[in-house]
């Protein structure tokens, strides 16, 4: 499903983000990058979604190497991956229907058929009843939920999610987390950025921890 070989990611300035990081995480994973602060972690994310390019090394997704797709077919790849970030990145003027139709109305969907996919999304985040409420008039762990919802709206096959708790308390962390098992439970392969060693604790799932730009330890899943 992804394959890292021997990826780097260095940046103008000669700063070394990734230093020939390997790995291979299965379809139906669940997979947390942890580190600390300046690890590569968002790096990471970011080159699988191919907001950025690495600077040596091959990614593979989906059998498909990232090398070979060319800048305009990059939408088409980021259909089948869901992006989830830590501010959230909701839009202020428009209500949660919108901000999670907003993908879905940019790839061409009929009216109907976006309409069916962003209650079904929104039901699934427990926010249905929320559809009309702008942003401001939501909590911070609600706003997040708009955002897995808009991530998931259109069935992707990965998903990604960098620090996705990283503003939210301890509780409200744990429910998130749960959110993102439902959906790997059903299929979808899990990958989230994060520095919280409590919530990997209590979720047990495998984990790759990065140092400096390279991979300094695996975890595989406990039961």
């Amino acid at each position: 499903m992804i394959r890292f070989s021997e990826v780097s990611k260095s940046y103008p300035g000669g700063h070394d983000a990734l230093k020939r990081v390997s790995f291979e995480i299965d379809k139906g994973d669940f997979v947390f990058i942890t580190g600390h602060s300046g690890a590569g972690k968002s790096t990471l994310l970011r080159l699988i979604a191919l907001i950025e390019r690495q600077s040596g090394g091959e990614i593979v997704v989906n059998g498909q190497s990232l090398n070979r797709i060319r800048r305009a077919h990059v939408p088409y790849y980021r259909r089948r991956i869901g992006f989830i970030f830590q501010d959230h990145r909701l839009l202020s003027d428009r209500s949660v229907f919108e901000n999670v139709a907003l993908p879905l109305t940019i790839a061409g969907l009929t009216p109907n058929e976006t309409g069916r996919r962003v209650r079904a999304a929104l039901d699934r985040v427990g926010l249905l009843s929320k559809e009309k409420d702008l942003p401001a008039q939501l909590s911070a762990g609600e706003q997040q939920r708009v955002g897995i919802a808009r991530a998931v709206a259109h069935k992707p096959d990965i998903l990604i999610a960098d620090e996705p708790t990283g503003n939210l308390d301890a509780e409200l962390s744990h429910d998130i987390m749960e959110l993102f098992d439902l959906f790997n439970q059903v299929g979808v392969t899990v990958v989230i950025a994060t520095h919280d060693l409590d919530l990997l604790r209590s979720f047990g799932h495998r984990s790759i921890t990065l140092r400096a730009g390279q991979v300094e330890a695996e975890q595989e899943r406990t039961e």
